[in-house]
């Protein structure tokens, strides 16, 4: 399931202590927001990591992390400025955000740009049978 979904409410807060079952053990990829309550940009990140986790559903977990009480987990992962999102996948760091990227934390959380589920390679065909181009826009304002 899908951490926050369920209700509408945005990701869990995570500590040290339930950090590794959490998201190193999860089947699925999860995004981690580290972030603190003085930092306004991390506020501003909630709404869009709200709706990625709606979006995708059960597909993907997002949990927070105060960076302020887990500062060996920021050392861990070498976390230098807030808000930052990192993505794992199969307990590893596959990618990372920092500051305010929505499209970015769409496209880890597997969703394309306008926010539906990602199946398609780049490079595969369309729905209109088109060879997918990997290094052309989706649209305007849309990302590779």
């Amino acid at each position: 399931m899908s951490a926050g979904a369920e209700t509408g409410e945005g990701p869990e807060w995570l500590s040290e202590v339930n950090f590794d079952d959490a998201v190193l053990g999860s089947d699925v990829p999860v995004l981690v927001a580290f972030s603190a309550s003085w930092c306004a940009p991390c506020a501003w990140l909630e709404p869009y990591l709200r709706e990625v986790l709606e979006q995708a559903g059960s597909a993907v977990r997002a949990f927070k992390i105060d960076a302020d009480e887990s500062s060996s987990l920021v050392e861990r992962y070498r976390v230098m400025s807030l808000p930052t999102v990192i993505c794992f996948r199969e307990g590893r760091e596959v990618d990372r955000s920092l500051g305010i990227e929505p499209q970015r934390l769409r496209r880890m959380a597997g969703l394309t740009p306008s926010g539906s589920p990602s199946g398609q390679e780049p490079g595969s065909p369309d729905r209109q049978g088109r060879e997918r181009d990997p290094n052309r826009s989706g649209g305007a304002g849309g990302l590779p």
